[in-house]
């Protein structure tokens, strides 16, 4: 199922509904036609959490995750760094919207808030290689890496919220 929805480790694309799923879930998180800016942000890092996640799940090595998070872009494969490229490409044309609008220097919080997610995932992957099911109270810390507090990639919204 998985090998069905990548198109190869090379292109680091995955096929399927995600963008779509991902900017479904946007609109609901904020569907006031003024939000438009920030449905998209929204949108496009969702779907780089949802890659992101398969890249720590399917594809990488520990060695490769590990380099990810101490960001050793030099020391990458090629897949992720292009993972990288977008991720931060991202972060900065948001953070740029942000402070053009808001006059608020987001990009910190989003550097924090992506290095907090891929530590998370760097946990679960670790767990996975050694075969280790975690319990209830040794899984909810991961899940809350991804809590929208302000240090979340996804904290766009509350810059966008005063048009």
């Amino acid at each position: 199922v998985v090998e069905g929805e990548w198109a190869g480790r090379e292109a680091g694309v995955r096929k399927g509904p995600c963008v779509v799923e991902c900017f479904f879930c946007a609109t609901c998180i904020a569907p006031e036609p003024h939000l438009a800016e920030c449905r998209e942000v929204l949108a496009k890092v969702g779907t780089l959490i949802v890659h992101l996640d398969d890249i720590y799940d399917v594809h990488g090595t520990l060695d490769e995750l590990e380099a990810w998070c101490d960001v050793s872009e030099a020391a990458l494969p090629e897949y992720m760094k292009a993972m990288y490229s977008a991720i931060v490409s991202t972060s900065v044309t948001a953070a740029g919207r942000v402070l053009e609008k808001q006059g608020y220097d987001v990009l910190p919080l989003y550097r924090k808030g992506w290095h907090e997610l891929c530590k998370a995932f760097l946990v679960e992957a670790r767990w996975q290689v050694q075969g280790i099911v975690p319990s209830f109270q040794e899984e909810i810390p991961q899940q809350r890496a991804g809590d929208v507090d302000g240090s979340s990639p996804a904290a766009p919204r509350p810059a966008y919220r005063n048009p």
